[in-house]
């Protein structure tokens, strides 16, 4: 006998609520507790060279990521596309892209999402500004490299790659849809549609020229992130779960 259903979000708790023959009252909202340890921003200008020497990627300038598996899903192509769009904006800024993260499955073969999504970076003309550095198994450390994080998901149930983005201290763009905007406030990140190529562009572009903003950012969210998606603080709500 089932005597209490956790869903990891608000979007995942109404899609339980519909989908489970449970009483509501046995359904409840627990985000994921995350162990953040790991995910500090780099300690120097110097360190932050050296994870993007090891990653092979320009060493200067702003280094713009999207972390996660390669796949449909995960939006990686609507992401490119916005990147078409800033190269037009023609910023003064100096900047590069990569894309963190490997194809699996049908995802991997020939023609599949990772293939079309290399192909649609060549046709963007884009190569010199796109490194897929494929699956990377230190992301805490890979995430120092990045100044601003994308997350262009178009139904993420929690939103794990927000928060360690957040917690390493990035400023964050996330897709305003499934449970992403449940973590992104104004005061820690931007919320754009992600099928809107235009607004994508514009979200980074105004990250990019605004280094106060982004730095700001940057540090309201890894403190939202430690303050509320610890494992300690999960810890500690689920036992009173158990407890009562």
């Amino acid at each position: 006998k089932v005597t209490r259903l956790f869903s990891i979000s608000r979007a995942t708790h109404a899609r339980n609520l519909k989908a489970f023959p449970l009483p509501a009252e046995r359904i409840t909202m627990l985000y994921n507790g995350i162990d953040l340890r790991p995910y500090q921003p780099p300690s120097s200008l110097e360190q932050r060279e050296q994870v993007r020497r090891a990653l092979n990627v320009p060493v200067h300038g702003l280094l713009l990521g999207i972390p996660g598996r390669i796949n449909r899903g995960k939006g990686q192509i609507q992401w490119v596309q916005a990147l078409a769009v800033l190269v037009k904006l023609a910023l003064s800024v100096q900047w590069h892209a990569v894309i963190v993260g490997e194809a699996s499955g049908e995802d991997a073969l020939e023609g599949g999402y990772k293939a079309q999504l290399v192909e649609r970076i060549d046709a963007l003309g884009l190569s010199s500004r796109v490194t897929l550095v494929g699956f990377q198994s230190e992301m805490a450390q890979c995430l120092q490299a990045i100044d601003i994080a994308a997350i262009a998901s178009h139904n993420e149930a929690f939103g794990l790659s927000v928060i360690e983005a957040m917690a390493a201290g990035c400023a964050v763009v996330g897709a305003n849809s499934g449970a992403i905007p449940e973590l992104i406030s104004a005061d820690v990140g931007l919320l754009v549609n992600p099928d809107d190529s235009q607004a994508f562009a514009n979200a980074l572009a105004a990250l990019m020229q605004d280094d106060e903003r982004r730095l700001r950012l940057g540090q309201r969210a890894r403190d939202y992130a430690l303050q509320n998606f610890g494992m300690d603080a999960y810890v500690i709500r689920l036992l009173e779960y158990y407890r009562a």
